[in-house]
């Protein structure tokens, strides 16, 4: 098959898979610690490591200041200038660190937590401290395409906090959790620095100042995403409580765990699509549009497993204690192809140099989730959030394929059938069936897929000729 642009597919996919093992690295071991502190501590336990785990990663990805995009885009396009960025973002990373805790501790005088939950959240806001300054090189290992670098980094941080971790939960201590975190995520900075002097060396490192285009834009819309993706379990521990806090994190972590095929499929594609779009937009149009029915083709029976096996997953993981949660995983499943491709659709804006139209789009659903928010929770609870989600992140989607459209002149997929047709077979699986018993939901759910797979046969015919061409390029690589 002859692409009309000039990327290697054998080595996205080489990526994606080390962003894969990482991703399924660091979302297992806070899912398994997650669980055992339900089972072992209880669910006012599992709510307060949570809701500590989400307000720390908040307000650090906040705190990233849009520079970790902004690096893997502008080092991707002038990779010999790697020092002078890691010189010169280095201290703005580091300064922004310490501003982010003395914020976390601001948030938390004020705040009317218990002292015990305010004493976790400050412990976990300094092991996110180390990381903070970790994603910083993750941004240097992404813009060069080595990722299974940032892989090795995540295994050692995640081999000490599930071995230190067992012993904590065993000992019913959160308090010794954490500190095992920030020892954990402390000898994983160490080891990222080994690394980048290893596979990019240190040459070149200098401060100066740089023109820092989109930068801020780039910040905002971070900043947004992060309110809109906790915005839900914010505002229930504060109207509802830490056990509806618990509920809803139960279903959302399954949820979690689909969006990981979103974030590394994202954050392996964003540095070609940087590069393609300081080319040509042709080329980065083609590749869009080709990773875009691979994504959907290739990725949706892994919503098809959750969608099945996500009821029984959560009981068995979580216990019996944790099945009113089972309606709101139902709710969020309800998103999940705009889930799987909305972060490709906002990073292929950013690419093209449209953060102000992402920013838009975040800006406007991001107020929609907060003010259905305010409205359901009161009075539905975790449901509300749940639905308020997925309602966003359609209204979402809509609006970043219209800009994507509005940039490029057209889009193909949303020509055809093919799209429109798998969200509305995914729509009367998830509603029309939803009661059926287990092994039933089996058949009646790869069959589908099957049956959508013949009719579609052309767009199959596709998908297999890229995969033969994508079984070639490793042939030469090895």
């Amino acid at each position: 098959m002859t692409s009309t642009h000039s990327v290697s597919w054998w080595r996205v996919t080489r990526n994606i898979l080390s962003l894969g093992l990482r991703e399924l690295s660091n979302k297992g071991t806070y899912l398994l610690l997650g669980i055992l502190i339900a089972r072992v501590m209880g669910r006012e336990a599992f709510g307060a490591y949570t809701l500590s785990l989400l307000l720390s990663r908040g307000f650090f990805t906040i705190g990233d200041l849009g520079f970790g995009t902004w690096l893997v885009r502008e080092v991707s396009q002038a990779p010999r200038s790697a020092g002078r960025f890691f010189g010169t973002i280095g201290l703005y990373r580091l300064l922004s660190g310490v501003a982010i805790l003395g914020l976390i501790g601001g948030f938390l005088v004020f705040s009317r937590y218990d002292p015990s939950l305010k004493h976790f959240i400050l412990l976990c806001a300094v092991a996110f401290f180390f990381i903070h300054l970790m994603s910083f090189i993750f941004s240097f290992f992404r813009a060069f395409e080595r990722m299974e670098s940032e892989f090795y980094v995540s295994v050692v941080k995640n081999i000490l906090f599930i071995g230190g971790g067992l012993w904590a939960i065993f000992q019913r201590s959160l308090d010794l959790l954490f500190w095992v975190f920030i020892a954990a995520s402390f000898a994983a900075l160490l080891f990222s620095l080994w690394i980048y002097g290893r596979r990019i060396g240190w040459n070149g490192i200098r401060w100066e100042p740089m023109p820092l285009k989109g930068v801020f834009s780039i910040w905002l819309i971070q900043s947004a995403v992060m309110v809109y993706l906790y915005l839900g379990a914010i505002l229930l521990s504060f109207f509802r409580g830490l056990d509806e806090v618990g509920l809803y994190q139960a279903a959302y972590s399954f949820i979690e765990m689909i969006l990981i095929l979103s974030t590394l499929l994202t954050v392996a594609l964003f540095p070609v699509f940087s590069r393609l779009a300081k080319r040509s937009f042709k080329e980065l149009l083609a590749f869009y549009e080709e990773a875009f029915r691979g994504v959907l083709f290739f990725f949706v029976p892994f919503g098809i497993l959750a969608l099945l096996g996500g009821r029984t997953l959560l009981l068995t993981f979580y216990g019996d204690a944790f099945r009113a949660a089972l309606p709101a995983l139902t709710l969020l499943l309800a998103g999940f192809v705009f889930f799987l491709v909305g972060g490709l659709n906002g990073h292929l804006l950013i690419a093209a140099g449209k953060e102000r139209w992402v920013l838009a789009a975040v800006t406007v659903c991001t107020a929609l989730n907060l003010s259905l928010n305010l409205l359901w929770i009161p009075r539905h609870g975790f449901l509300g959030a749940s639905g308020a989600m997925v309602l966003s992140e359609t209204v979402m989607f809509s609006l970043m394929v219209g800009w994507i459209a509005r940039t490029f002149g057209s889009v193909s997929f949303l020509k055809g059938r093919f799209f429109w047709g798998l969200v509305l077979v995914w729509g009367s699986l998830l509603f029309g069936l939803s009661r059926l018993p287990f092994l039933l939901w089996v058949c009646i759910g790869l069959g589908s897929y099957l049956l959508l797979s013949v009719f579609f046969r052309q767009k199959l015919v596709k998908e297999m000729r890229a995969a033969k061409v994508l079984w070639g390029e490793f042939k030469r690589s090895s």
